[in-house]
This record gives structure tokens, C-alpha cells and sequence, in this order.
């Protein structure tokens, strides 16, 4: 995706994993685990090359998978995500690793 401007979308469901089957004490049980699942859509586009909800012809991209963030210390979080890319059809189910700021 290239371009100067952006639009996003993103829907997701979120739960604590061990606090929904009241393992522990508090909100999330015993670890800070919090589990989901997402659905994200996005298109990129610059000058004479619009997208398709603007009338052109650039299409967004889309994908949907699971997720699992553990919260490391409260220094970081941990997110491992399982993603179905939507518009690549010769790739399946694909894995990715993240670190980012506490929840």
C-alpha cells in the first residue's frame, strides 16, 4: 500500500481470557492474558489515484485472525496474532509478533 493519504478500519473483540472463567483473582485471573479476535480493512492513495468508496478504483485491503497480549510487567505487551489476509490468495494463515506499549 502506497500513497499520501490513508483510511483504516478496525473491529475487534477483546476478552480476558482466565478473568471470563474466574481464574484468580480480579479482572484478569491469575495473568494479565487478554485474547480476541479482529477484522481490519485499509486503503492507500494519493493525487488521481482514489479509492473505490471516493468513486476510483483503488480497492482497500482486509484481513481477519486472532489474537492473544500478555502483559509483560507492565513495561510492555506481547501480541502474537494468527491473520487471514483476504486479498492474497496464494498466502494462508500467517503469524506475526509484536511488542508494544502496556495496556
Amino acid at each position: 500500500m502506497l500513497g499520501s493519504k490513508i483510511a483504516v478500519m478496525n473491529a475487534e473483540m477483546r476478552f480476558p481470557l482466565l478473568g471470563i472463567f474466574r481464574l484468580g483473582k480480579g479482572y484478569y485471573g491469575y495473568l494479565p492474558l487478554e485474547t480476541g479476535f479482529f477484522f481490519d480493512s485499509g486503503v492507500a492513495w494519493s493525487k488521481g489515484n482514489t479509492p473505490t468508496f471516493l468513486g476510483g478504483h483503488r480497492r482497500p485491503v482486509s484481513s481477519y485472525g486472532a489474537v492473544a497480549r500478555f502483559n509483560l510487567f507492565g513495561i510492555a505487551v506481547v501480541e502474537a496474532d494468527y491473520v487471514k489476509p483476504l486479498d492474497r490468495p496464494s498466502k494462508g494463515w500467517l503469524w506475526e509478533f509484536n511488542f508494544s506499549a502496556g495496556f
